[in-house]
């Protein structure tokens, strides 16, 4: 209908506007405030975040007209109440579990992506775009719904320290012969169990598990050539920078 339309248009076009011009207001405003302090702290992150945060909720509300898109935007990723098939890992295990322990165990997968970011935040907290990147894979391949999107940020963002960091990988062919895998049988065995009734979702659960082992093998090795190149660094026989380009 034409007043569908026309307010999907009206929609658009704020957010045109507030994306063409508020967003690189604010982002002026923000960014003097951060530089003028001369060691910007968590109090001053956090901040950023939260007034961020509240100005997307803001026009969210604006746009709905009620907190609803609260729960389909954040409430589903906490409690996982929709099992759809897909690329991660949470669906098979929550649909193959017993209803009285599903609470518990989803509890035990939040808390998985918890204890894997705290070392490494630790670990390289000195390196922080390096740390970025790392955590944007670790919670793409353990967040309730991933996509593939999630693992093409990751790739895209690491290959731009390949330049430092190729000498010291050693599983290039096998993470590129692994992707390529998954791209052909991820839709081969949907198709085998969804249409053609010909198997089961361990099929399309055992190809989730080499996808999901690849990005493991390729965060692996990412981590042991950044640690090379650092210990090169400290020793004095590297003088390259180790930065996001």
């Amino acid at each position: 209908p034409a007043s569908v339309i026309t307010t999907v248009t009206a929609r658009g076009l704020v957010c045109c506007t507030v994306g063409i011009g508020v967003v690189p207001l604010l982002s002026h405003f923000i960014a003097g405030w951060t530089l003028t302090l001369a060691t910007p702290g968590a109090t001053q992150v956090l901040g950023t975040f939260a007034l961020w945060f509240a100005l997307l909720a803001g026009i969210s509300y604006l746009f709905e007209h009620s907190w609803d898109w609260a729960h389909s935007v954040y409430g589903v990723q906490v409690f996982v109440s929709d099992l759809t098939p897909n690329v991660g890992l949470c669906w098979y295990l929550l649909t193959e579990m017993f209803a009285h322990f599903r609470f518990f165990f989803i509890l035990l997968l939040h808390f998985n992506l918890l204890i894997v970011l705290l070392p490494l935040t630790l670990r390289f907290g000195s390196d922080p775009d390096f740390l970025a990147v790392i955590l944007m894979g670790v919670v793409g391949l353990f967040k309730t719904y991933p996509s593939v999107g999630d693992t093409t940020l990751t790739v895209a963002l690491i290959s731009t320290q390949l330049f430092f960091l190729h000498k010291w990988m050693r599983q290039q062919f096998i993470v590129v012969c692994a992707f390529l895998a998954t791209a052909v049988l991820f839709p081969l065995f949907w198709r085998t169990w969804a249409f053609d009734t010909g198997g089961n979702a361990n099929f399309f659960f055992a190809i989730t598990l080499v996808y999901a082992a690849t990005q493991i093998v390729l965060l692996g090795d990412v981590l042991r050539a950044h640690l090379i190149v650092k210990r090169m660094m400290w020793a004095g026989l590297s003088t390259k920078p180790l930065k996001m380009q």
